[in-house]
């Protein structure tokens, strides 16, 4: 694994995202204002800001790395860190869409009980601006997943380099290696069928797709009410 130094700390960055956010939150309504309420403001945005810039510097990294492992030849290298960050941003991507859909459900409730009932009366005007956020969410988090997918795209070509796949193919893996939930099916698929590797993780991922699937349907029912 201290080979693989970019495409773990990329992962365990994201991974701490959660907690980061809720010490972050915590220092400013404790240990910050103590000081000043203008000095709590600068240290979150400066804390903030450190972290996604740290975030991006690793992923332009990573991306840099996987054309140099790419010119190299360097296959099982690109295919171990495919699936360090397929594999190990899985919690991170799950985490990410569960706190965005409560984000947004006590946002809307908020608003509601907030204006007595008659939100529901702008609710065409509120719309869009609920999709837009929505939009930019769903966009700022597949940015995050574009450094693994590029590491998936060096393996797809060198797989096609080796005859092992036709061009028709790579293109439509090209496309999952982009694509939320796809992304992760597909780099099992290229790891485990076309080099017979990852089978051990690959079968733990395999399991946790499910209970996660398992999980959303019995939230989904849970917040309309069927259960």
């Amino acid at each position: 694994m201290k080979q693989y130094p970019l495409p773990i700390a990329y992962a365990v960055l994201l991974t701490l995202c959660l907690p980061f956010n809720l010490l972050l939150a915590f220092l400013a309504f404790t240990v910050f204002p103590l000081v000043s309420s203008d000095f709590a403001e600068s240290m979150c945005v400066l804390l903030f800001s450190l972290y996604w810039a740290a975030a991006a510097v690793l992923g332009i990294q990573n991306i840099r790395n996987s054309f140099s492992l790419y010119r190299q030849g360097e296959v099982i290298p690109c295919i171990n860190s495919m699936l360090i960050l397929k594999y190990g941003m899985v919690v991170f991507f799950a985490v990410n869409f569960i706190v965005i859909l409560i984000l947004m459900l006590f946002f809307t409730l908020g608003m509601f009980v907030a204006s007595r009932g008659t939100m529901i009366f702008a609710f065409p005007v509120v719309l869009p601006i609920y999709v837009l956020i929505v939009l930019a969410a769903m966009a700022f988090t597949w940015l995050l997943l574009v450094p693994g997918a590029f590491y998936g795209i060096q393996v797809i070509r060198l797989t096609r380099a080796a005859g092992k796949t036709g061009t028709f193919a790579a293109l439509i893996h090209g496309i999952f290696q982009f694509t939320f939930f796809l992304d992760v099916l597909d780099s099992m698929y290229l790891a485990v069928v076309k080099y017979g590797r990852g089978k051990k993780s690959s079968a733990v991922i395999a399991v946790l797709y499910i209970l996660l699937i398992i999980g959303f349907i019995w939230l989904g029912m849970k917040l309309y009410g069927l259960l």
